[in-house]
């Protein structure tokens, strides 16, 4: 079961605090059409939920549907979507077009990124950008690559970039406000979240820290969040590391949510949060 976590009480995005708590929408940290349980309760304005509702449809409906397919992820309860995904194969004989169903598909595409770059000491001004797109094949995908008769199956949705990195940052940001509270957190993320402003994606999110070799395949969880403090110019850097897809040991991404700022008092009833390293699988 997923941990209950405290209502907010204000916008975690804008600060905004209502004289009403039933202005404030529940914020789901994982997007639910990912199946993310998670809910921090009373946590995001109207104007902010509109904004990152936007960024989430992008990626829901765009190059994230294949997976959401497959693993019959929820869906929205005012209308149906589609149950097929149209792809080109590559045959020897040439190319053909077909409809493929949720327990067809073999893969999916994500993003990689070179970074992040904040956590390995580069300045804003640095503007190196390097993403890279791989492909996570799911369980029997050589069975139906051969059923299809295809050695390439084209998808028609190429990864939107912008939408799935402000996606990152929004689940990172709400991770590390559940697990660590507010008033702990020195966000550097919201102003990219809302789509204010935006440094490239690379300064904040990137797969650098998450060696290979460290990345569990979560069997039983579909996703898989973690944070963990950085060192960072005398500093306590937070770092959330998200696994979309962790059951097939997908990519992870180490996202630097913001400042960790010490706890009102260091009494024996507060959490050395300094030290933790909490993880949660969905």
């Amino acid at each position: 079961m997923p941990p209950p976590y405290k209502t907010a009480g204000r916008c975690i995005y804008c600060g905004y605090v209502p004289a009403d708590l039933r202005e404030l929408t529940d914020e789901h940290i994982m997007p639910r059409g990912l199946n993310g349980p998670w809910v921090i309760p009373h946590a995001s304005c109207e104007k902010c939920q509109k904004e990152i509702n936007k960024v989430e449809t992008a990626c829901m409906q765009g190059f994230l549907m294949p997976a959401r397919l497959h693993f019959q992820m929820k869906r929205s309860k005012r209308k149906n979507g589609p149950t097929k995904i149209r792809v080109v194969l590559e045959r020897d004989d040439g190319q053909v077009e077909m409809e493929l169903g949720h327990d067809k598909f073999p893969f999916i595409y994500l993003p990689t990124f070179t970074g992040p770059l904040l956590a390995l000491n580069a300045p804003p001004c640095v503007q190196t950008i390097n993403i890279d797109i791989v492909g996570v094949r799911f369980e029997g995908a050589d069975r139906i690559f051969a059923e299809l008769g295809a050695n390439k199956v084209h998808v028609p949705h190429v990864p939107n970039i912008d939408a799935f990195a402000r996606m990152l940052f929004k689940i990172a940001h709400c991770f590390a406000v559940a697990e660590l509270g507010l008033q702990r957190v020195i966000p550097f993320l919201i102003e990219e979240i809302l789509g204010t402003l935006s440094l490239n994606h690379n300064f904040h999110v990137g797969c650098s820290l998450a060696r290979p070799e460290e990345l569990d395949q979560h069997m039983d969880n579909l996703h898989q969040l973690t944070w963990f403090p950085v060192p960072y110019r005398g500093r306590t850097l937070i770092v959330v590391r998200i696994q979309l897809l962790s059951c097939l040991a997908a990519p992870a991404y180490d996202v630097t949510v913001g400042l960790l700022r010490a706890p009102p008092s260091r009494d024996a009833s507060s959490s050395d949060a300094e030290s933790s390293n909490v993880s949660v699988g969905c």
